[in-house]
């Protein structure tokens, strides 16, 4: 994000006329992949303390 703001409010830069809504599009589906990867790529939840066994620990009868 740093090097578009340098690029627009230091040197200039600019969209060719006519190719805005290009940019525009550009970055919503950059953030909508950057949203997908949070959402997906998270690691799926742990199961609740207890639910299993320790290593090594027989389970108990009765």
């Amino acid at each position: 994000m740093l090097p578009g703001m340098i690029g627009v409010l230091w040197l200039g830069d600019a969209s060719r006329p006519g190719l805005a809504w290009l940019a525009v599009l550009g970055f919503v589906l950059a953030v909508a992949g950057a949203v997908a990867v949070a959402w997906f790529g998270a690691p799926e939840s742990e199961p609740p303390r207890g639910a299993e066994e320790e290593p090594g620990e027989l389970a108990r009868v009765g």
